[in-house]
């Protein structure tokens, strides 16, 4: 999917992965909001869809992409302040661009915003507390939560594998 989307949309598609922020948060996100030191992104208070500020750790895959985009965009576009964009402007709107990965990757139905639940389920199966799941996400409520962390056929295959491993022991 990633390699099917045009160059200036992948590192939004690889951070939107990793940590299950809005894309309007992060089409809107600028370079002063991102530390690569702290190795964390700030989200102000106001610009979130609660309005809550938060702080949304970087790590993985996301850090490398991150760092590129930032030394394209010192050297190419030293005045624009966006995180994500197309030359000197803010990505805006990347629908048909979208479609077309998507269809090349076999996932037609895929939006944008399933990032979000593939974010979640991704740090719930890696043992990240629920509480601090909540917080990255910017979710406030038990309930957000559970729409996002879907139980996928993969949950199954291990619940199936743990409990045979329990089972015979």
């Amino acid at each position: 999917m990633r390699d099917a989307l045009p160059e200036e949309i992948r590192p939004l598609l690889v951070v939107a992965y990793h940590i299950g922020a809005r894309m309007g948060e992060l089409k809107n996100l600028k370079w002063r909001q991102v530390d690569l030191r702290a190795l964390e992104i700030r989200l102000d208070p106001g610009t979130t869809k609660n309005d809550d500020g938060r702080v949304m750790p970087l790590y993985g895959y996301m850090v490398e992409w991150l760092k590129i985009e930032k030394e394209i965009r010192d050297q190419n576009y030293p005045e624009c302040a966006y995180v994500f964009r197309r030359g000197n402007k803010p990505i805006k709107n990347f629908r048909k661009s979208w479609a077309k990965a998507c269809a090349a990757a076999g996932v037609p139905e895929l939006t944008p915003h399933d990032l979000r639940r593939t974010a979640a389920r991704q740090m719930a199966r890696a043992g990240i507390h629920e509480k601090v799941i909540m917080q990255v996400c910017g979710w406030k409520t038990r309930s957000m939560f559970d729409r996002y962390n879907i139980v996928a056929q993969c949950d199954l295959t291990l619940f199936r594998a743990r409990m045979n491993a329990h089972v015979e022991a």
